[in-house]
């Protein structure tokens, strides 16, 4: 799972040769700043690092969710997805309750739990 702050300080400070859009995932930008920087001598580095200091405060000044909406969707589904099996526990535990004070039959607890699964 990516770090905001980490994120922010490779932008803050490693930012001119593209580090922290490595570690966002965005490769191909990282490459784009690393060959700018390395083939203008520095020069246009200048001009990439004052872009990514300004990328590091913008990263930093995210809140975490809208962070983590951006950068880390596949642990955002991931948590989803657990949620919603827990969700299907309790689901289940009251079912098994309403068959033990006879209010639902054998059948209709195991209908109801095959729907929900």
């Amino acid at each position: 799972m990516k770090n905001k702050t980490v994120a922010a300080l490779l932008a803050i400070f490693l930012g001119c040769l593209g580090i922290h859009k490595f570690y966002l995932g965005k490769g191909g930008q990282g490459v784009l700043y690393l060959l700018i920087t390395v083939f203008t001598l520095g020069i246009a580095g200048i001009i990439i690092a004052i872009i990514s200091l300004i990328e590091g405060i913008i990263l930093i000044s995210m809140s975490d969710k809208e962070f983590d909406m951006k950068y880390n969707k596949q642990y955002m589904a991931a948590n989803q997805n657990n949620n919603h099996r827990g969700d299907y526990i309790e689901d289940i535990r009251k079912l098994y309750q309403l068959k033990q004070d006879g209010i639902i039959t054998e059948q209709e607890f195991e209908d109801k739990k095959r729907k929900m699964l």
